[in-house]
């Protein structure tokens, strides 16, 4: 159903290409942003409409990552950079597209980075808690206390969770 949507959605000399799972490629031949963008809205029309199956009603998110090919880039670096942006689509709360730009490379190559450092912070007890007092205003009464985590990390020093916990945008 969804790869018969996406053939609908662009031209006959287009190539539409199943990655796996829920990861679809298409390739537009002699194309430019402008196109790509146009084909991509169209994506997104065609998989926003609701599926039916049996008895179920089915609406999916999309997510769409742009890159169109520079003369001489390999076939595997376009992929990356589309799946880069493709990633970066779907930190979005609706179904989007993004369109590839170096500082997403740069911003997923800086989270493997922290990653790989995160899994060394914990094996060489990086991570210390801090204890804060949660205290009812009116009265000055001690309610609770919050366990606060921090990263004492051995180059950049005291890390805040905003620095290695990555935020979730909520849908709204």
């Amino acid at each position: 159903m969804i790869s018969r949507r996406l053939q609908d959605a662009v031209r006959e000399t287009d190539t539409v290409a199943r990655l796996g799972g829920d990861e679809f490629a298409v390739m537009l031949p002699k194309s430019n942003l402008v196109r790509a963008r146009r084909v991509a809205n169209r994506i997104l029309k065609a998989l926003g409409e609701s599926l039916e199956i049996g008895d179920l009603r089915i609406t999916c998110g999309t997510s769409i990552g742009l890159r169109v090919a520079e003369p001489g880039q390999s076939v595997d670096d376009l992929v990356m950079e589309a799946d880069t942006a493709m990633y970066a689509a779907k930190a979005q709360p609706h179904s989007s597209i993004k369109v590839f730009e170096p500082a997403l490379l740069y911003a997923r190559r800086l989270q493997s980075v922290m990653i790989t450092e995160m899994r060394e912070a914990i094996l060489q007890d990086q991570l210390t808690l801090h204890y804060q007092p949660v205290v009812e205003l009116a009265t000055g009464r001690i309610e609770g206390v919050e366990a606060l985590v921090r990263w004492n990390h051995p180059e950049r020093g005291l890390l805040m969770p905003d620095s290695f916990i990555p935020s979730r945008k909520r849908p709204g």
